[in-house]
């Protein structure tokens, strides 16, 4: 594929967030690479199967707390059978491109470390003050400059700003069961009612105090209505 038709297709990726909570994952590779994918899979609830002859250490500790399952070998095709998805980060490109063919005739999402052409999917850089969750992609042209950018945004959101969008949610069912048809305007609101600024200023309690603010005025206007 030319660079420049390259460059078009990466430009149609179509970004999502993945729900993994107990699929199977496999991860083709044990070193510091593989580490780090083990690792948010892991903390997205995915059921890892590691393929490696060798690991570093913490992956072996997962293994033995049985977090993740290891099979201490070479990969092969059948590794991939039944897999939601596969990452092969292993640092021979044959042994990638391997695990990428037999993963794809499986059905399932490939990612193969630094071969771009192979992958269906990129690992974004994450900021995560859940349940706000912020993925930053170049599309696997520049990886250290998502990484960057992931730097600024972490300075940007305060450590608790979760918690706000945590009590947002909470807003919104309730919103949801008391006027039910004033859902949109209501999440409007919320944006514009300057809950958001303060929360990002660290001002916790002035953005719950005008989150609230706003949910009593459309129940309120609600249970006004004859």
């Amino acid at each position: 594929m030319s660079e420049r038709k390259r460059a078009a297709a990466e430009a149609s990726l179509y970004p999502l967030f993945l729900k993994l909570n107990g699929a199977p994952a496999l991860v083709v590779g044990a070193g510091r690479v593989a580490r780090r994918k083990i690792e948010a899979l892991l903390e997205c609830g995915a059921q890892v199967t590691v393929v490696a002859p060798e690991a570093e250490a913490e992956i072996a500790m997962w293994a033995e707390a049985r977090r993740v399952a290891w099979h201490k070998r070479p990969f092969t095709p059948g590794d991939a059978t039944g897999q939601r998805l596969a990452i092969a980060a292993t640092s021979d490109r044959a042994v990638n491109a391997a695990v990428a063919e037999a993963a794809r005739t499986q059905g399932a999402l490939v990612n193969a470390v630094d071969m771009p052409d192979l992958c269906d999917f990129y690992v974004p850089a994450v900021v995560r003050r859940p349940p706000l969750l912020v993925a930053v992609s170049t599309a696997g042209n520049a990886p250290a400059l998502a990484r960057r950018v992931r730097e600024e945004l972490e300075a940007r959101f305060p450590a608790d700003i979760g918690a706000f969008f945590a009590d947002v949610g909470t807003q919104r069912e309730t919103i949801k069961l008391r006027a039910p048809g004033k859902v949109a305007l209501w999440g409007e609101r919320i944006a514009a009612c300057g809950a958001f600024e303060a929360a990002l200023a660290g001002r916790t309690e002035e953005a719950r105090r005008l989150v609230e603010a706003a949910t009593r005025e459309f129940i309120d206007t609600e249970d006004e209505q004859p």
